[in-house]
């Protein structure tokens, strides 16, 4: 990963959970599907009534394929949002990186010694039982706070932060103390 730092390795990648990303596919699908239920559930009487030429049939055929275009470029782009969204936690920091838009990236680091505090929030019923949810980390001093949204296994995320956290700090221990001796 090009964000890495020489000697640093990445020990673990969270991704938002699947489910985000099916919930968005299914109000798209519904969004194309909209407008045949519409013509599905005019009545038969105002069917018969309505003559629609051909090149009307033509402009509204066309119309819906502009539709379902549109829509499935909107699925590209939040499938490309969903898939770059990352967060790597290295032997050394978290790096937060977040694709806001096609070509809109942020990168927010943070060290592990600097974390403070990392709570989970699993809000709702599918959050609960499928099993995601926010991790929230707070940093000292002016380092950013860190949320991972949605992310899956919320709770193993946070204990494996915390133990890498221990070791930074077992580590920048061991270090003070054979500098001191």
């Amino acid at each position: 990963m090009k964000f890495l730092e020489a000697g640093e390795r990445a020990v673990l990648v969270v991704r938002r959970h699947w489910f985000v990303f099916l919930v968005e596919a299914i109000v798209i699908a519904a969004l194309a599907t909209l407008p045949l239920i519409f013509i599905a559930l005019i009545p038969q009487s105002v069917a018969d009534t309505v003559s629609v030429s051909e090149r009307t049939a033509n402009i509204l055929g066309f119309l819906y394929m502009l539709w379902l275009t549109i829509l499935w470029i909107i699925l590209f782009v939040r499938w490309t949002v969903y898939f770059l969204d990352v967060w790597v936690v290295t032997d050394r920091r978290l790096v937060d990186v977040q694709q806001k838009w096609l070509f809109h990236r942020s990168v927010l680091t943070a060290r592990l010694d600097r974390i403070q505090n990392i709570s989970i929030d699993v809000e709702g019923i599918f959050a609960t039982l499928i099993g995601f949810g926010d991790v929230k980390i707070l940093t000292a001093g002016d380092d950013p706070d860190i949320i991972i949204r949605t992310a899956r296994a919320p709770e193993s995320v946070k204990q494996r932060i915390l133990e890498l956290h221990n070791q930074v700090i077992e580590r920048n221990r061991q270090t003070f103390k054979d500098g001191v001796q």
